[in-house]
């Protein structure tokens, strides 16, 4: 029996990787049965996954979080307020660094904003109900559809006094 391995170069190192061939890169499964083969790739599967996902498995086989989470629901309500107005002025601070502002400069504009929303009707209706609105249609699309044409030219199909191919045999 031959020897498949491939052989190191005269320099003693592997040779190039265009020079191998499929079976030599199979030389340690040759003459092995399937279930080693199987097993060896159930093996290198599980060594990735365990690789890449850490936090997943702490949570699925500790049942911990990899985040730091308080339970919410056993602060009272006057806790859950202090805490929602820290983190939302930490928020604050972090949108008003990002952009190059002060955090009063957007407080302002924030309250502005309230402000005017609160002042305003809430969606004022242009149209009174049961009038309808005749302005034309803006897009090149919604005057196509508006556009009512004559449908395609359907050939007259009665006088066709040809086989019927569908129709049961005669005895």
């Amino acid at each position: 029996m031959t020897d498949n391995k491939p052989s190191p170069t005269p320099s003693g190192s592997p040779p190039p990787i265009d020079s191998i061939s499929p079976d030599e890169l199979m030389i340690d499964f040759q003459g092995h049965s399937i279930i080693k083969i199987v097993a060896f790739t159930f093996v290198a599967h599980i060594i990735v996954l365990g690789a890449l996902s850490p936090g997943y498995l702490k949570t699925q086989i500790f049942g911990e979080s990899t985040e730091p989470v308080e339970e919410v629901a056993e602060l009272s309500d006057e806790e859950k307020l202090q805490k929602a107005e820290k983190d939302g002025k930490a928020a604050l601070r972090e949108v008003a660094d990002r952009y190059g502002i002060t955090v009063k400069e957007l407080k302002a504009q924030l309250a502005a904003e309230a402000a005017a929303a609160a002042v305003a009707p809430p969606n004022p209706d242009p149209t009174p109900p049961g009038t309808e609105d005749d302005t034309e249609p803006g897009s090149q699309i919604e005057r196509d559809l508006e556009t009512e044409t004559d449908g395609p030219d359907v050939p007259d199909l009665s006088a066709d006094d040809g086989e019927d191919l569908f129709a049961p045999d005669a005895p």
